[in-house]
């Protein structure tokens, strides 16, 4: 018994079982218990291949979604006649919701993770931020405005 998927899904009684019949290589299997227990690794490898196709077919389509929406921002982009002003937008967007990841609504300067937004900055090329203990007590106010939308 060295088939990779009976090992893995028939476990050790199967091997057993073949070991006591003495069984030659390439013989036909007649007893029933080796056959339902066959049967039983056949329907475990078939139902694990079936979860791993409706798996992948799920990311496929949150795949397919995110290329819809790029597409729609692409043809928007490409449409209009003044593109600066909706690429500022979707600029400020991506950099808000970033900021808003590290430096939550209504949360205290204490709260801040400010080491985890310049690491995040620089992973996006904008790593001209110098941001440290100094700049929460300077800027503690403006941010605290702009976090309430005035």
């Amino acid at each position: 018994m060295e088939d990779p998927l009976l090992r893995i899904f028939a476990g050790d009684r199967m091997k057993s079982i073949m070991n006591s019949l003495g069984l030659p290589e390439g013989e036909a299997i007649e007893a029933g218990m080796v056959t339902r227990s066959i049967e039983t690794a056949q329907r475990k490898v078939e139902a694990r291949n079936f979860d791993i196709r409706k798996q992948l077919l799920e990311y496929d389509d949150v795949a397919n979604d995110q290329r819809r929406e790029i597409y729609r921002l692409r043809n928007d982009v490409l449409e209009t006649s003044e593109p600066g002003e909706m690429i500022t937008n979707l600029r400020r967007g991506f950099f808000e919701e970033l900021f808003r990841t590290y430096v939550p609504v209504e949360s205290v300067a204490e709260q801040w993770d400010i080491a985890g937004l310049t690491a995040a900055l620089a992973a996006t090329g904008r790593s001209t931020c110098r941001c440290s203990s100094g700049w929460t007590a300077t800027t503690r106010s403006m941010t605290r405005s702009y976090l309430r939308g005035s």
